[in-house]
């Protein structure tokens, strides 16, 4: 399953790969989870956990990638070990397994069948990464968030059928202004407004957004490819003004 601007969830395969073969850790909020430069991929079992990509072609502002649990972090190094990361930290206290990309192609050599199953996992990840450029370049900052707290709630295993689906907690209003690349003022403006139609609420630590938000709204399962090459997008810079 794949979510917008998060990623590709893991197959059971996956998760069974690194868990059978991956050291486990777990960070407290703010650490780091593996050293800087080191070219592991983590996979997500409990917390949250992010990363920071520069976007010096962009602005001087740096984009901010989520991964909830069920996700690989670092997932783009599968595919070019000689990519440089900025080491993940951990949004939330956090517990992963870890794999040296070397490692990973050491266990893979000779399986066939489990490296093929590998490759269209981390092909889907990587889709959603271009996907994720997509949204950036051509939908409204209030589209994108609407785009990220559909993927956030869903991928917690709420029900779209809910009427009001919780937030995860944890994540700082910072946080999901570089996720989606744009200010804090323009999160603080959208949050506002949704409040004054009452569709964003919060009960004590908690916050929920109306069910009304993520209808209707662009997702991976509305054929990105499809619409990609056979619509008429108009691209334009992202709104981080």
């Amino acid at each position: 399953m794949n979510y917008a601007l998060l990623g590709s969830y893991v197959t059971d395969e996956v998760a069974e790969f690194f868990t059978q073969h991956g050291s486990f850790g777990h960070a407290r909020k703010k650490a780091y989870l593996h050293a800087p430069r080191e070219k592991s991929l983590l996979y997500i079992t409990d917390g949250i956990a992010g990363s920071v990509v520069t976007n010096n072609n962009l602005s001087k502002a740096n984009l901010l990638k989520i991964s909830m649990p069920g996700f690989i972090c670092n997932a783009k190094l599968f595919a070019n070990k000689d990519i440089i990361t900025a080491a993940p930290f951990a949004i939330t206290d956090c517990d992963f397994y870890k794999l040296d990309v070397d490692e990973i192609a050491k266990l893979l050599d000779g399986d066939y069948a489990k490296y093929q199953s590998m490759v269209s996992f981390f092909g889907r990840d990587m889709g959603c990464c271009i996907e994720s450029l997509f949204i950036m370049l051509t939908l409204t900052a209030e589209t994108r968030l609407r785009i990220l707290m559909r993927s956030l709630t869903l991928c917690t295993g709420q029900s779209e059928a809910s009427d009001w689906l919780a937030i995860p907690q944890g994540i700082t209003r910072e946080q999901y202004a570089m996720s989606i690349y744009i200010t804090t003022n323009t999160l603080d403006g959208i949050l506002q407004e949704w409040k004054n139609l009452g569709v964003y609420k919060k009960d004590g630590v908690l916050r929920y957004i109306h069910k009304c938000l993520i209808e209707n709204v662009y997702h991976p399962a509305d054929n990105f490819t499809e619409r990609l090459y056979n619509e008429d997008w108009k691209l334009s810079a992202p709104s981080y003004t």
